[in-house]
């Protein structure tokens, strides 16, 4: 047959999440991938406590912190599953923003010059294929400006891009660059003393097999409602600035910005993100 299909992975969920991705070589290879509808993103049926069984909270923080501030995200795991998990429950957290950039949960070993585009993106690749990532990080097309962060879920470990770098000069320091590149995060403080509330009780749930289901449903409630109370915190009264013009809803970003005091940086560049500006009001 003149199609000769290379590979195929085809992975639905339920609860209106879907990805299909068919990898077809005709000469070239095609990539069709069919991502969340943005508008059913927050319905996904995720697991969030999970991410307390291979994540710190620190981790998890700067990972949410990374999300918000639009960076380039590659999961890594030895298991489709953890790998898929995580990054559906970190997708999810989002609420009720939503995240447009690309979005790969599995990537293949063919699809690795995603991680050359300059634009933001969540991806996920299994440990197996790290060679072919340390390759593209190595190639002369990379921009080393624009690091990718690397979440090694297994290990509880996030590292920069250029941490695979053969050239020893061109790693960059991952605390600093942190600092430099990526949003703070308003109200982290109230967000990790909840965290680290609830991983107290899943530990307890788990050690009292007998919890009943709804039980471990209210922790699982409270671990979403921690992380849209920081969003409801930031923006409680936007509702104030919001006006019409014609058909359209009109957020006044100055008026707003003048009534901040604290974490202005934060604010600033979030309402210019994407994340923000595909929100609707």
């Amino acid at each position: 047959d003149y199609f000769e299909i290379n590979e195929l992975i085809f992975l639905i969920r339920v609860n209106k999440y879907f990805l299909i991705t068919f990898l077809w070589e005709v000469g070239i290879n095609l990539l069709f991938t069919v991502c969340p509808k943005i508008d059913d993103v927050s319905t996904m049926n995720s697991k969030l406590t999970s991410l307390f069984d291979y994540l710190s909270i620190d981790n998890m923080i700067l990972i949410f912190r990374l999300l918000l501030s639009e960076k380039k995200i590659l999961f890594i795991h030895d298991n489709y599953t953890y790998l898929t998990n995580t990054i559906d429950s970190f997708i999810s957290i989002l609420y009720p923003f939503k995240w447009t950039h690309t979005f790969i949960p599995i990537m293949s070993d063919q699809m690795m010059n995603v991680l050359l585009t300059m634009l933001p993106f969540l991806n996920g690749v299994h440990e197996s294929l790290m060679k072919f990532v340390q390759d593209v990080f190595n190639d002369e097309d990379f921009d080393d400006k624009d690091e990718v962060f690397l979440v090694y879920i297994k290990d509880d470990k996030i590292e920069l891009s250029s941490s695979l770098k053969k050239n020893v000069e061109k790693k960059k320091k991952f605390k600093k660059y942190v600092e430099s590149n990526v949003l703070p995060l308003p109200f982290e403080k109230e967000l990790k003393k909840e965290l680290k509330s609830i991983e107290s009780n899943v530990k307890s749930s788990k050690r009292e097999s007998s919890k009943a289901l709804y039980v471990i449903e209210i922790i699982e409630n409270r671990m979403r409602d921690a992380f849209i109370d920081v969003f409801v915190k930031m923006f409680h009264d936007y509702e104030k600035y919001t006006g019409i013009l014609g058909n359209d809803v009109i957020f006044n970003k100055v008026l707003f910005l003048n009534t901040i005091t604290k974490d202005k940086i934060f604010y600033i560049e979030f309402l210019e993100s994407q994340l923000f500006n595909y929100y609707k009001y």
